[in-house]
């Protein structure tokens, strides 16, 4: 009886260690794919870069930041269709609305033009584009310098430099704001990081490369 008793508890201990065992497998695969497919391959160069979030999560960040980004800018939004800044608006829409076609790409083309003296044009990964009158006014009253503004903004998003940016500010963020960023609850330390991204020089060299072949793509010419 010893005997049987004791050859059922080694192979009741050996069941169990392997059911714990292929679960453990399980999750170092599941770990191992993930963190790989945050590796993604550079659109310009080819070479594999690590992403904080994967696309769609990134998409969803921004769209969860939307808002209150938006209400911030509530008072200044150019409305008013009549007004200049808001005849400036609808030609914005055209030209935003083509580039967009012209790279193919689900984006939204939702647009927050907003009064301010400080020269500013941003779009996120899920396509809003943000921008200033002050950027608008600084701009010669053409429509290709305000196409290659704008082309050079959606192509940071294209390339997803904001995401780069964030994953390279990660360190300098505190570690209640990074709890707040994976669990989807806002916190104004990663708006800043997200929406005031400052984009490297390399960075800078892979956005004006895409800015013109979607510029040769376009009515818009640029010398």
């Amino acid at each position: 009886k010893t005997r049987v008793l004791g050859g059922s508890l080694t192979a009741f201990l050996v069941d169990v260690s392997s059911y714990f065992g292929f679960i453990i497998l399980l999750g170092v695969g599941w770990l191992a794919y993930t963190f790989w497919s945050h590796y993604r391959p550079n659109l310009i160069t080819g070479r594999r870069q690590f992403m904080l979030l994967s696309y769609l999560k990134e998409k969803q960040l921004f769209r969860y930041y939307d808002p209150f980004v938006k209400l911030r800018h509530s008072e200044n939004l150019v409305v008013d269709s009549e007004s200049n800044s808001g005849k400036q608006l609808d030609k914005i829409r055209q030209i935003y609305a083509e580039l967009l076609e012209i790279l193919d790409v689900n984006l939204q083309a939702d647009i927050i033009y907003y009064k301010s003296d400080e020269i500013g044009a941003f779009v996120t990964t899920n396509g809003t584009l943000y921008l200033t009158t002050a950027a608008v006014e600084s701009l010669e009253d053409e429509d290709e310098t305000l196409a290659a503004l704008l082309s050079k903004s959606i192509s940071h998003a294209y390339l997803r430099h904001p995401c780069q940016h964030l994953t390279r500010e990660l360190s300098n963020i505190e570690l209640n704001s990074v709890k707040n960023l994976f669990q989807k609850k806002y916190d104004p330390a990663v708006e800043d990081v997200l929406y005031q991204s400052r984009f490297t020089i390399q960075e800078e060299i892979e956005a004006d490369f895409v800015a013109k072949e979607i510029l040769k793509r376009s009515k818009y010419r640029i010398e």
